[in-house]
């Protein structure tokens, strides 16, 4: 019991609120993340291709939201919290409209718009992170940010289940939803405060963004972000709707409860393991804890293709194979906005956040609309698409090896401490 008070006294007030927040705003997430392929395939009749085609907008619109965010959270007329609320404001507009969208012109709108909202979250959210900790408290601040995200989560996906077997129209799970949003609005506005440094300059928009695009460290950790980005997508959106129509076998509803209970699992498992795990992975450089990260997501996908093609029960390997995901998100987590933290001088935290975000859009928008085309495609592609996305970890393992040869270059170019950027 000590322990766990000294490990709260370590963190000021507003680590905590930002923690609440997130913790909040992924419970609205995993309300909307999970089940919106489910039902506008499955209820309401789009094809998995028009999903996806609206799920890629939405990522594309994202690209957009973290631009803005990213300059509006330097802005001194902005800063953190006025983008954070701008942000929210719009995904409650979003899932308003997904709740009355029969069509697919409204659907596509209400995407983008959800893509634009959801995706100015993210860098704000960070960046104030990296405001309130000291260089040697950031593994564990992101680490506390994702035990909130997994707790939301996990609330999210048990809310959406259990409102799906109850409501008779499953598209008024988005007007629900809206009601999770709207409360962390309100606790966010009540309660956060504003922690964009107030000395700080704000460097123009260009500059700012030109100095990000020329950092080339920056850019190599971009490069493996795109493949760990893309693989959350497909986890989220296209894992689910393929466990039900391929895995399951079943189309009309009844396998929402064993999905439920998978992703339950997963996010649960990755909740309890977050901390330990960024505490285990600390004792080595970032770089090196994203190669383990790296390689349980090709082990974890691989699991997921024998699930569709080993002659084992699904139910049998499943678990295991989101457990292993699991353990890639938590791996993943700390230590990828870490680096990006330690990488951006103090005046540009927001701009390397969102740049780093970018990666988000671009993966957010190759996995659905990638992930639909292989579903509707039938069940060849459907099984061996996981197998082929297993093996594009090998690249990722590449580019995050030559990150890791570099440390001395690395750390005199951005500090004169030797090992501040790739380890504490």
């Amino acid at each position: 019991m000590e322990q766990l008070l000294a490990y709260a006294r370590q963190f000021e007030r507003q680590v905590w609120i930002q923690s609440l927040g997130r913790c909040l705003f992924l419970a609205g997430y995993g309300l909307f993340q999970f089940y919106l392929p489910i039902v506008f395939v499955n209820q309401v009749g789009f094809s998995a291709t028009a999903v996806g085609v609206g799920l890629s907008s939405a990522s594309l619109a994202g690209a957009a939201g973290k631009f803005a965010s990213g300059s509006l959270a330097e802005s001194p007329r902005w800063g953190r919290k006025k983008t954070l609320l701008l942000a929210v404001s719009l995904v409650i507009v979003a899932l308003l409209l997904l709740a009355i969208a029969d069509e697919f012109p409204l659907f596509w709108g209400a995407t983008v718009l959800l893509g634009l909202g959801a995706s100015m979250y993210w860098p704000v959210s960070n960046a104030a992170l990296t405001d309130l900790t000291a260089p040697q408290q950031r593994n564990e601040g992101f680490a506390l940010l994702g035990v909130a995200e997994s707790l939301g989560l996990a609330l999210g996906v048990a809310m959406g289940s259990g409102l799906l077997a109850w409501l008779e129209r499953g598209q008024l799970l988005f007007a629900i939803d809206s009601l999770v949003m709207l409360a962390f609005l309100g606790v966010m506005q009540a309660l956060s405060a504003e922690t964009r440094p107030a000395a700080e300059a704000a460097p123009s928009a260009l500059s700012g963004w030109g100095t990000a695009l020329r950092d080339k460290w920056l850019g190599m950790f971009l490069g493996a972000n795109l493949l760990f980005t893309t693989y959350f997508a497909l986890a989220n959106n296209a894992l689910p709707l393929y466990f039900a129509n391929f895995v399951l076998g079943d189309r009309d509803g009844s396998a929402i409860g064993s999905i439920t209970s998978l992703l339950s699992w997963q996010i649960a498992f990755g909740a309890l393991l977050q901390l330990p795990v960024a505490r285990w992975l600390g004792r080595l450089t970032r770089a090196s804890a994203l190669l383990v990260a790296m390689l349980l997501w090709g082990v974890g996908l691989l699991l997921v293709w024998m699930t569709g093609v080993s002659p084992a029960p699904p139910l049998a390997i499943a678990p295991v194979a989101l457990g292993t995901i699991a353990l890639a998100s938590v791996a993943y987590q700390p230590f990828a906005g870490a680096i990006v933290a330690e990488l951006a001088p103090r005046s540009l935290r927001g701009v390397y956040a969102a740049l780093s975000a970018q990666c988000w859009s671009v993966g957010y928008a190759l996995g659905p609309l990638v992930g639909g085309w292989a579903l509707d495609r039938g069940p060849p592609l459907a099984h061996n698409g996981w197998l082929a996305l297993a093996v594009t970890s090998i690249a990722g393992l590449i580019a995050l090896s030559l990150l890791e040869r570099a440390p001395s270059r690395l750390a005199s170019e951005m500090s004169p401490t030797p090992s501040r950027v790739l380890s504490d």
